[in-house]
């Protein structure tokens, strides 16, 4: 899902159910600062006011969620390993 929806971002990157689609993939796979900035942008260009509530609803979750995260995230020892990409 990740995947095809970057692919449609990379041609076209305002469309608004690929941002919807990622965002809400990210949010699941705990992904909450990157769902946070694709769900954000979605947010900026969607003109449906009711679509817009429901995207700030996840968008207020991914934004709290990243920030409970990341003190968690800064004592973690650093690893003997490179990240993979």
């Amino acid at each position: 899902m990740i995947a095809l929806c970057n692919d449609v971002l990379g041609l076209e990157p305002e469309n608004l159910p690929a941002l919807k689609r990622l965002g809400s993939a990210l949010y699941v796979m705990k992904e909450y600062e990157k769902a946070e900035t694709v769900l954000q942008k979605a947010y900026d260009l969607e003109s449906n006011e009711k679509e817009k509530a429901t995207i700030k609803k996840f968008l207020s979750l991914a934004t709290e969620k990243a920030k409970a995260a990341a003190p968690t995230a800064r004592r973690r020892p650093p690893s003997r390993h490179p990240p993979r990409l």
